[in-house]
Protein backbone atom coordinates (compact mmCIF):
# COMPACT_ATOMS: atom_id res chain seq x y z
CA UNK A 1 0.00 0.00 0.00
CA UNK A 2 1.64 3.24 -1.14
CA UNK A 3 0.65 6.49 0.48
CA UNK A 4 1.40 9.86 -1.05
CA UNK A 5 2.78 12.59 1.15
CA UNK A 6 0.33 15.33 2.04
CA UNK A 7 1.12 18.86 3.16
CA UNK A 8 -1.05 20.05 6.01
CA UNK A 9 -1.11 23.56 4.56
CA UNK A 10 -3.37 22.25 1.79
CA UNK A 11 -6.03 21.43 4.41
CA UNK A 12 -6.59 25.13 5.07
CA UNK A 13 -9.54 26.27 3.00
CA UNK A 14 -9.58 29.67 1.34
CA UNK A 15 -11.21 32.48 3.36
CA UNK A 16 -12.56 30.16 6.06
CA UNK A 17 -10.33 31.24 8.93
CA UNK A 18 -9.14 34.59 10.32
CA UNK A 19 -6.78 33.46 13.12
CA UNK A 20 -4.51 30.63 14.13
CA UNK A 21 -2.42 29.42 17.06
CA UNK A 22 0.49 27.12 16.21
CA UNK A 23 2.81 25.34 18.64
CA UNK A 24 6.28 23.95 17.94
CA UNK A 25 9.58 22.95 19.51
CA UNK A 26 11.94 24.08 16.75
CA UNK A 27 11.36 26.85 14.23
CA UNK A 28 12.75 27.82 10.83
CA UNK A 29 12.29 31.51 9.94
CA UNK A 30 12.87 30.95 6.22
CA UNK A 31 10.40 28.05 5.93
CA UNK A 32 7.76 29.79 8.01
CA UNK A 33 7.94 33.12 6.25
CA UNK A 34 8.42 31.86 2.69
CA UNK A 35 5.94 28.96 2.81
CA UNK A 36 3.66 28.83 5.84
CA UNK A 37 3.03 32.57 6.21
CA UNK A 38 2.46 33.14 2.52
CA UNK A 39 -0.02 30.26 2.40
CA UNK A 40 -1.85 31.39 5.52
CA UNK A 41 -2.08 34.95 4.22
CA UNK A 42 -3.36 33.75 0.84
CA UNK A 43 -6.09 31.82 2.67
CA UNK A 44 -7.19 34.94 4.55
CA UNK A 45 -5.59 34.16 7.93
CA UNK A 46 -4.39 37.45 9.41
CA UNK A 47 -3.97 36.88 13.16
CA UNK A 48 -1.05 34.41 13.26
CA UNK A 49 0.51 33.33 16.56
CA UNK A 50 3.28 30.83 17.28
CA UNK A 51 4.23 29.33 20.65
CA UNK A 52 7.80 27.97 20.61
CA UNK A 53 10.01 26.19 23.14
CA UNK A 54 11.77 28.90 25.15
CA UNK A 55 15.18 27.22 25.14
CA UNK A 56 15.11 26.82 21.37
CA UNK A 57 13.91 30.41 21.06
CA UNK A 58 16.94 31.56 23.06
CA UNK A 59 19.15 29.62 20.67
CA UNK A 60 17.50 31.34 17.70
CA UNK A 61 17.99 34.77 19.25
CA UNK A 62 21.71 34.11 19.76
CA UNK A 63 22.03 33.25 16.08
CA UNK A 64 19.86 36.11 14.78
CA UNK A 65 21.22 37.80 11.65
CA UNK A 66 18.84 40.75 11.43
CA UNK A 67 17.06 39.27 8.41
CA UNK A 68 14.39 37.53 10.45
CA UNK A 69 10.81 38.72 9.89
CA UNK A 70 11.82 40.63 6.75
CA UNK A 71 10.47 38.15 4.19
CA UNK A 72 7.00 38.22 5.73
CA UNK A 73 6.17 40.25 8.81
CA UNK A 74 2.99 40.32 10.82
CA UNK A 75 3.09 37.25 13.04
CA UNK A 76 3.79 36.82 16.75
CA UNK A 77 6.46 34.43 18.03
CA UNK A 78 6.31 33.77 21.78
CA UNK A 79 8.56 31.49 23.89
CA UNK A 80 7.23 29.02 26.45
CA UNK A 81 9.79 28.29 29.17
CA UNK A 82 9.34 25.17 31.27
CA UNK A 83 11.57 22.96 33.42
CA UNK A 84 12.04 20.59 30.52
CA UNK A 85 11.12 21.26 26.88
CA UNK A 86 7.93 22.56 25.29
CA UNK A 87 7.29 20.01 22.55
CA UNK A 88 3.61 19.87 21.37
CA UNK A 89 2.72 20.30 17.68
CA UNK A 90 -0.74 21.82 17.29
CA UNK A 91 -2.33 23.88 14.51
CA UNK A 92 -5.67 25.40 15.50
CA UNK A 93 -7.41 27.74 13.08
CA UNK A 94 -10.45 29.87 13.88
CA UNK A 95 -13.13 31.25 11.58
CA UNK A 96 -16.45 32.94 12.11
CA UNK A 97 -18.33 29.68 11.59
CA UNK A 98 -15.64 27.02 11.22
CA UNK A 99 -12.55 25.66 12.91
CA UNK A 100 -9.66 23.38 11.95
CA UNK A 101 -7.60 21.36 14.43
CA UNK A 102 -4.44 19.50 13.45
CA UNK A 103 -2.35 17.59 16.01
CA UNK A 104 0.79 15.68 15.15
CA UNK A 105 4.55 15.34 15.20
CA UNK A 106 5.97 17.96 12.80
CA UNK A 107 7.78 21.15 13.82
CA UNK A 108 7.45 24.46 11.98
CA UNK A 109 10.41 23.65 9.78
CA UNK A 110 10.88 22.47 6.20
CA UNK A 111 11.70 18.97 7.46
CA UNK A 112 8.62 18.89 9.67
CA UNK A 113 6.33 19.87 6.79
CA UNK A 114 7.57 17.96 3.80
CA UNK A 115 10.80 16.02 4.14
CA UNK A 116 10.39 13.97 7.32
CA UNK A 117 8.00 11.06 7.80
CA UNK A 118 5.43 12.67 10.10
CA UNK A 119 1.93 11.79 11.28
CA UNK A 120 -0.99 14.20 11.77
CA UNK A 121 -4.61 13.97 12.81
CA UNK A 122 -7.01 16.59 11.44
CA UNK A 123 -10.51 17.55 12.58
CA UNK A 124 -12.97 20.07 11.15
CA UNK A 125 -15.64 22.01 13.04
CA UNK A 126 -18.69 23.70 11.56
CA UNK A 127 -21.47 25.38 13.51
CA UNK A 128 -23.96 23.47 11.32
CA UNK A 129 -22.45 20.09 12.26
CA UNK A 130 -20.89 19.87 15.70
CA UNK A 131 -19.77 16.22 15.78
CA UNK A 132 -16.15 17.17 16.51
CA UNK A 133 -17.03 19.81 19.12
CA UNK A 134 -15.66 17.87 22.15
CA UNK A 135 -12.14 17.50 20.71
CA UNK A 136 -12.12 21.20 19.79
CA UNK A 137 -13.15 22.01 23.35
CA UNK A 138 -10.28 19.94 24.76
CA UNK A 139 -7.74 21.56 22.43
CA UNK A 140 -9.03 25.08 23.09
CA UNK A 141 -8.82 24.48 26.85
CA UNK A 142 -5.16 23.51 26.44
CA UNK A 143 -4.28 26.49 24.24
CA UNK A 144 -6.20 28.87 26.52
CA UNK A 145 -4.10 27.60 29.41
CA UNK A 146 -0.94 28.53 27.46
CA UNK A 147 -2.34 31.91 26.40
CA UNK A 148 -3.22 32.84 29.98
CA UNK A 149 0.50 33.08 30.80
CA UNK A 150 1.36 35.28 27.81
CA UNK A 151 2.34 38.90 28.36
CA UNK A 152 1.75 41.91 26.12
CA UNK A 153 -0.40 42.18 23.03
CA UNK A 154 -0.15 38.49 22.15
CA UNK A 155 -2.32 37.76 25.17
CA UNK A 156 -5.04 39.84 23.50
CA UNK A 157 -4.45 38.22 20.10
CA UNK A 158 -4.70 34.65 21.40
CA UNK A 159 -7.59 35.18 23.82
CA UNK A 160 -10.18 37.94 23.58
CA UNK A 161 -9.71 38.78 19.90
CA UNK A 162 -10.17 35.20 18.74
CA UNK A 163 -13.21 34.61 20.95
CA UNK A 164 -14.77 37.87 19.77
CA UNK A 165 -14.58 36.80 16.13
CA UNK A 166 -15.26 33.07 16.70
CA UNK A 167 -18.21 33.12 19.07
CA UNK A 168 -18.75 29.36 18.67
CA UNK A 169 -15.83 28.85 21.08
CA UNK A 170 -18.12 29.98 23.92
CA UNK A 171 -20.67 27.35 22.92
CA UNK A 172 -18.35 24.33 22.87
CA UNK A 173 -19.38 21.61 25.32
CA UNK A 174 -17.56 21.34 28.60
CA UNK A 175 -15.38 18.26 28.60
CA UNK A 176 -13.37 16.56 31.32
CA UNK A 177 -9.64 16.45 30.61
CA UNK A 178 -8.36 13.33 28.85
CA UNK A 179 -11.76 11.72 28.25
CA UNK A 180 -12.79 9.92 25.04
CA UNK A 181 -15.08 11.82 22.68
CA UNK A 182 -16.94 10.75 19.55
CA UNK A 183 -15.81 12.13 16.18
CA UNK A 184 -17.31 12.51 12.72
CA UNK A 185 -15.32 9.42 11.63
CA UNK A 186 -17.25 7.25 14.14
CA UNK A 187 -14.08 6.64 16.12
CA UNK A 188 -13.38 7.85 19.62
CA UNK A 189 -10.51 10.23 20.37
CA UNK A 190 -8.92 11.51 23.59
CA UNK A 191 -6.72 14.63 23.80
CA UNK A 192 -3.84 13.69 26.12
CA UNK A 193 -1.06 15.88 27.49
CA UNK A 194 1.51 15.99 30.27
CA UNK A 195 0.59 18.23 33.18
CA UNK A 196 1.45 18.70 36.84
CA UNK A 197 -1.44 16.44 37.84
CA UNK A 198 -1.31 13.71 35.20
CA UNK A 199 0.57 12.49 32.14
CA UNK A 200 0.06 10.88 28.76
CA UNK A 201 1.26 7.58 30.23
CA UNK A 202 -1.13 7.71 33.20
CA UNK A 203 -4.13 8.54 31.03
CA UNK A 204 -3.18 5.94 28.42
CA UNK A 205 -2.99 3.35 31.19
CA UNK A 206 -6.42 4.34 32.52
CA UNK A 207 -8.01 4.01 29.10
CA UNK A 208 -6.61 0.64 28.03
CA UNK A 209 -5.08 -1.19 31.02
CA UNK A 210 -8.20 -3.38 31.29
CA UNK A 211 -8.10 -4.34 27.60
CA UNK A 212 -6.70 -7.73 26.53
CA UNK A 213 -3.86 -6.35 24.41
CA UNK A 214 -2.16 -9.02 22.30
CA UNK A 215 0.17 -6.92 20.15
CA UNK A 216 1.85 -3.53 20.50
CA UNK A 217 3.70 -1.67 17.75
CA UNK A 218 5.98 1.19 18.82
CA UNK A 219 7.28 3.59 16.16
CA UNK A 220 9.50 6.48 17.26
CA UNK A 221 12.63 8.33 16.12
CA UNK A 222 13.84 8.67 19.73
CA UNK A 223 13.95 6.06 22.49
CA UNK A 224 15.72 6.28 25.84
CA UNK A 225 18.97 4.32 25.83
CA UNK A 226 17.77 1.75 28.41
CA UNK A 227 14.35 1.31 26.81
CA UNK A 228 12.55 2.18 30.04
CA UNK A 229 9.38 3.27 28.23
CA UNK A 230 9.33 0.00 26.27
CA UNK A 231 9.82 -2.00 29.49
CA UNK A 232 6.88 -0.13 31.04
CA UNK A 233 4.74 -1.24 28.09
CA UNK A 234 5.86 -4.80 28.72
CA UNK A 235 4.96 -4.53 32.43
CA UNK A 236 1.52 -3.08 31.70
CA UNK A 237 0.72 -5.70 29.06
CA UNK A 238 2.82 -8.82 29.90
CA UNK A 239 0.95 -11.04 27.41
CA UNK A 240 1.47 -8.77 24.39
CA UNK A 241 4.06 -9.18 21.68
CA UNK A 242 5.87 -5.86 21.15
CA UNK A 243 7.12 -4.69 17.76
CA UNK A 244 9.71 -1.91 17.99
CA UNK A 245 10.39 0.15 14.85
CA UNK A 246 13.70 2.05 14.86
CA UNK A 247 15.46 4.60 12.69
CA UNK A 248 19.25 4.72 13.04
CA UNK A 249 19.23 8.46 12.31
CA UNK A 250 17.51 8.95 15.68
CA UNK A 251 18.23 7.46 19.10
CA UNK A 252 17.77 3.72 19.69
CA UNK A 253 17.42 1.78 22.98
CA UNK A 254 20.88 0.30 22.52
CA UNK A 255 21.37 -0.69 26.19
CA UNK A 256 17.96 -2.17 26.93
CA UNK A 257 17.51 -5.68 28.24
CA UNK A 258 16.05 -7.67 25.35
CA UNK A 259 13.62 -10.56 25.75
CA UNK A 260 11.56 -12.69 23.37
CA UNK A 261 8.71 -10.23 23.90
CA UNK A 262 10.40 -7.68 21.63
CA UNK A 263 10.84 -7.84 17.86
CA UNK A 264 12.80 -5.07 16.13
CA UNK A 265 12.29 -3.54 12.68
CA UNK A 266 14.03 -0.91 10.58
CA UNK A 267 11.73 1.96 9.56
CA UNK A 268 13.17 1.85 6.05
CA UNK A 269 11.57 -1.58 5.63
CA UNK A 270 8.23 -0.77 7.22
CA UNK A 271 5.66 -0.44 4.47
CA UNK A 272 5.03 3.20 3.60
CA UNK A 273 8.53 4.26 4.54
CA UNK A 274 10.11 1.83 2.10
CA UNK A 275 8.17 3.46 -0.75
CA UNK A 276 9.01 6.97 0.45
CA UNK A 277 12.72 6.27 0.82
CA UNK A 278 12.83 4.79 -2.66
CA UNK A 279 11.26 7.98 -4.04
CA UNK A 280 13.17 10.49 -1.95
CA UNK A 281 16.66 9.15 -1.24
CA UNK A 282 18.17 12.53 -2.15
CA UNK A 283 16.04 14.37 0.41
CA UNK A 284 17.32 12.14 3.26
CA UNK A 285 13.85 11.68 4.72
CA UNK A 286 13.85 10.64 8.37
CA UNK A 287 11.32 9.11 10.68
CA UNK A 288 9.86 11.78 12.96
CA UNK A 289 6.34 10.46 13.53
CA UNK A 290 5.59 8.90 16.93
CA UNK A 291 3.06 6.05 17.16
CA UNK A 292 2.15 3.40 19.72
CA UNK A 293 -0.46 1.03 18.35
CA UNK A 294 -2.40 -1.52 20.43
CA UNK A 295 -4.28 -4.53 19.03
CA UNK A 296 -6.72 -6.33 21.35
CA UNK A 297 -8.05 -9.86 21.37
CA UNK A 298 -11.54 -8.61 20.45
CA UNK A 299 -10.26 -6.82 17.33
CA UNK A 300 -10.57 -3.36 18.85
CA UNK A 301 -7.53 -1.14 18.29
CA UNK A 302 -6.01 1.91 19.93
CA UNK A 303 -3.46 4.27 18.39
CA UNK A 304 -1.52 6.90 20.32
CA UNK A 305 0.24 9.50 18.17
CA UNK A 306 1.40 13.08 18.41
CA UNK A 307 4.49 14.86 19.70
CA UNK A 308 5.59 12.42 22.42
CA UNK A 309 8.53 10.13 21.70
CA UNK A 310 8.66 6.70 23.35
CA UNK A 311 10.80 7.97 26.21
CA UNK A 312 10.13 8.63 29.91
CA UNK A 313 10.28 12.39 29.28
CA UNK A 314 7.91 12.20 26.31
CA UNK A 315 5.23 9.94 27.80
CA UNK A 316 5.42 11.52 31.23
CA UNK A 317 7.19 8.79 33.21
CA UNK A 318 9.74 11.30 34.51
CA UNK A 319 7.43 13.29 36.78
CA UNK A 320 8.59 16.90 37.11
CA UNK A 321 11.17 16.46 34.33
CA UNK A 322 8.58 15.41 31.76
CA UNK A 323 8.25 17.36 28.54
CA UNK A 324 5.20 19.40 27.62
CA UNK A 325 3.62 17.11 25.01
CA UNK A 326 0.27 16.54 23.30
CA UNK A 327 -0.87 13.24 21.80
CA UNK A 328 -4.16 11.87 20.52
CA UNK A 329 -5.46 8.44 21.49
CA UNK A 330 -7.76 6.96 18.84
CA UNK A 331 -10.08 4.04 19.62
CA UNK A 332 -11.32 2.06 16.63
CA UNK A 333 -13.75 -0.84 17.02
CA UNK A 334 -13.27 -1.92 13.41
CA UNK A 335 -9.45 -1.94 13.55
CA UNK A 336 -7.09 -1.72 10.60
CA UNK A 337 -5.42 1.49 11.77
CA UNK A 338 -1.86 0.51 10.80
CA UNK A 339 -3.06 -0.64 7.39
CA UNK A 340 -4.66 2.76 6.84
CA UNK A 341 -1.28 4.33 7.58
CA UNK A 342 0.41 2.04 5.08
CA UNK A 343 2.57 0.39 7.74
CA UNK A 344 3.15 -3.33 7.29
CA UNK A 345 5.62 -5.31 9.39
CA UNK A 346 6.73 -8.64 7.96
CA UNK A 347 8.40 -11.25 10.14
CA UNK A 348 11.06 -11.84 7.51
CA UNK A 349 12.21 -8.22 7.86
CA UNK A 350 12.81 -8.32 11.62
CA UNK A 351 16.29 -7.69 13.01
CA UNK A 352 18.23 -8.05 16.23
CA UNK A 353 18.74 -4.91 18.28
CA UNK A 354 22.49 -5.45 17.92
CA UNK A 355 22.10 -5.10 14.12
CA UNK A 356 21.35 -1.40 14.54
CA UNK A 357 24.11 1.19 14.88
CA UNK A 358 23.59 3.61 17.75
CA UNK A 359 24.37 7.24 17.04
CA UNK A 360 26.85 9.02 19.32
CA UNK A 361 25.26 12.40 18.65
CA UNK A 362 23.53 14.07 21.59
CA UNK A 363 19.88 14.85 21.14
CA UNK A 364 18.99 18.42 20.19
CA UNK A 365 16.95 18.67 23.38
CA UNK A 366 19.97 18.05 25.62
CA UNK A 367 22.14 20.46 23.65
CA UNK A 368 19.60 23.28 23.40
CA UNK A 369 18.58 23.21 27.06
CA UNK A 370 22.17 22.97 28.30
CA UNK A 371 23.27 25.96 26.20
CA UNK A 372 20.40 28.21 27.22
CA UNK A 373 20.27 28.40 31.00
CA UNK A 374 20.11 32.17 31.55
CA UNK A 375 19.16 34.20 34.62
CA UNK A 376 16.89 36.36 32.49
CA UNK A 377 14.51 34.96 29.88
CA UNK A 378 13.42 37.52 27.29
CA UNK A 379 9.79 36.92 26.30
CA UNK A 380 8.79 39.77 23.99
CA UNK A 381 9.45 43.38 23.09
CA UNK A 382 6.70 45.74 21.92
CA UNK A 383 7.06 49.22 20.45
CA UNK A 384 3.92 51.38 20.72
CA UNK A 385 4.43 54.94 19.51
CA UNK A 386 7.45 56.23 21.45
CA UNK A 387 7.40 53.65 24.24
CA UNK A 388 9.20 50.32 24.16
CA UNK A 389 8.15 47.59 26.62
CA UNK A 390 10.37 44.60 27.44
CA UNK A 391 8.73 41.53 28.99
CA UNK A 392 10.92 38.91 30.66
CA UNK A 393 11.16 36.33 33.44
CA UNK A 394 13.92 35.70 35.95
CA UNK A 395 15.78 37.11 38.92
CA UNK A 396 18.68 39.53 38.86
CA UNK A 397 19.93 41.63 41.77
CA UNK A 398 22.56 43.85 40.13
CA UNK A 399 22.32 46.90 37.85
CA UNK A 400 22.28 45.94 34.19
CA UNK A 401 22.38 47.45 30.73
CA UNK A 402 19.96 47.01 27.82
CA UNK A 403 21.49 47.57 24.37
CA UNK A 404 19.59 47.97 21.07
CA UNK A 405 21.02 47.11 17.65
CA UNK A 406 19.81 47.66 14.11
CA UNK A 407 19.61 44.93 11.45
CA UNK A 408 23.25 45.53 10.54
CA UNK A 409 24.26 44.81 14.15
CA UNK A 410 25.16 48.45 14.83
CA UNK A 411 24.52 49.77 18.33
CA UNK A 412 21.66 52.29 18.39
CA UNK A 413 20.95 52.94 22.04
CA UNK A 414 21.80 51.66 25.51
CA UNK A 415 20.25 52.25 28.88
CA UNK A 416 21.29 51.21 32.41
CA UNK A 417 18.70 49.99 34.93
CA UNK A 418 19.38 49.87 38.65
CA UNK A 419 16.66 47.33 39.40
CA UNK A 420 15.35 44.36 37.41
CA UNK A 421 11.61 44.18 36.75
CA UNK A 422 9.73 41.71 34.56
CA UNK A 423 8.15 44.61 32.67
CA UNK A 424 10.44 47.46 31.70
CA UNK A 425 9.32 50.56 29.81
CA UNK A 426 11.76 52.70 27.84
Amino acid sequence: MALERENILTLIGNRKYHSCILTTFSFDFYFFEMKAMKWLRSCGVRNINVFIDGHYYSELMQQATGEEMQLTAGYSLYPIFQKSIFHPKIWMLFGEKEGLLIVGSGNLTNSGNGNNDEIWGAFHFDIRSTENAPIFSAAWNYLSMLSSTVKGQMNEKTNRWIVKHSKWLNELPRVKPFQFSDTSQKEKVAFLFNSETSSIWEELSKHISNEKVIEITSISPFYDINGRALQELKSLFPSAEINVVLDESGLIPSSMQVSKTFTFYDWREAGVSKVQYAKSEKTKSKLHGKIIHFKTKSGKEFCLFGSANVTPEGLGLSGKNSNAEVSLLIQSDKGGLLNELGIELKAGNSKKLSDFTATTTKSIYETVIKNNQFKIQLLSVELIYDELTLYSNGNYGEPFKVVFFDRQNRSLHSQIFSKYEQELKI
